[in-house]
């Protein structure tokens, strides 16, 4: 005698994506014969495995993330290290070379302004969406200027390890004669990704979750 079916376990598969997946939730013999249909190691129910396809499907947008992370790692090793080595006297003062990442704060404030109060208003009349832009479109432009920030990065120790090996400096544990002014535009540009990346993720990650 087959034992009955439990409701939780129903097999209505809603998602096209990865089907080998939807054989951890078929009833096979072994379930019917002992009327075991609740170990999770033999049968999952078919939110479980919807659920894992979704986070299967969003793990590519996921990973775009490691690329602005790696970048913001920088701030406290790379730009930190880079601006020690440069002149940081402005006038009769001089600055500390980690003190520099406030351009960071700074820059976040203003480009939300200017996102918010400019650029939205203007992708609107081109794209008819509310926000100007899809999540993953303004994504993407967070990423493309994450780019940006390290290319000015490179630029500048370019620059730097030129007149380093211009003034026989190279060796030398002693600030190169450019100023530390030259990294802002880094900076600049890494607030500016931060607004669009960071903040589109969230709600992009964040709406999945909810319509799932």
């Amino acid at each position: 005698m087959s034992h009955p079916i439990p409701k939780m376990v129903q097999i209505r598969v809603f998602s096209g994506d990865f089907r080998c997946l939807d054989k951890a939730e078929v009833i096979t013999a072994i379930e019917n014969k002992n009327g075991n249909f609740f170990n999770p190691w033999r049968l999952c129910t078919v939110t479980q495995v919807d659920e894992l396809k979704i986070l299967i499907l969003m793990f590519p947008i996921w990973a775009t993330g490691i690329i602005i992370c790696a970048v913001y790692a920088q701030l406290g090793t790379l730009f930190v290290e880079q601006g020690m080595m440069m002149d940081r006297t402005i006038g009769s003062f001089s600055i500390p070379a980690a003190s520099l990442s406030a351009c960071d704060i700074i820059s976040v404030i203003f480009w939300f302004l200017v996102y918010d109060r400019v650029i939205v208003p203007i992708a609107r009349k081109f794209t008819g969406r509310e926000k100007g832009f899809t999540e993953l479109q303004r994504t993407g432009i967070g990423l493309f200027i994450s780019v940006l920030c390290m290319v000015s990065a490179a630029l500048v120790e370019m620059k730097r390890l030129a007149l380093a090996q211009a003034l026989g400096l190279v060796d030398e544990n002693v600030p190169i004669p450019l100023s530390i002014t030259w990294q802002i535009t880094q900076y600049f540009l890494f607030g500016a990704a931060k607004v669009f990346t960071f903040i589109e993720q969230l709600e992009f990650f964040y709406k999945q979750s909810v319509n799932a």
